[in-house]
């Protein structure tokens, strides 16, 4: 089955926190992320359709990128790749996807495409 993507993936590990009463989880990291959304390596990922608040730390931005993120499907452990779970952008502020763009053009290198 082939993967129809608006946006490449860009594999780096950034820092996200969670920002909801409802769903207490501790901070993560990103495995990969687009402009479309990201990847969160977390032990116990939320189920899916739950819609969180997430904010994102950039390396050197003392200012995170914060956005409402939808969870759209969520992956088990398994011996080679931890749990996690593929977060959708739902709401982000159009600044914050840029510093994404920007962040982007400086990892394209790494893009991948599975």
């Amino acid at each position: 089955m082939s993967e129809k993507r608006k946006h490449p993936r860009i594999e780096a590990i950034l820092l996200v926190e969670f920002g909801s009463d409802a769903f207490p989880l501790e901070p993560a990291e990103t495995e990969n992320y687009s402009l479309g959304g990201l990847f969160v390596i977390i032990e116990h990922p939320l189920e899916m359709g739950n819609r969180i608040p997430v904010r994102i730390t950039i390396p050197e931005d003392p200012v995170p990128i914060i956005a409402d993120c939808e969870v759209v499907w969520v992956r088990k452990a398994s011996k080679d790749k931890p749990s996690g779970m593929g977060m959708k952008f739902e709401e982000i502020e159009p600044a914050d996807l840029a510093k994404l763009k920007g962040l982007s053009k400086i990892l394209g290198a790494f893009v991948t495409r599975d």
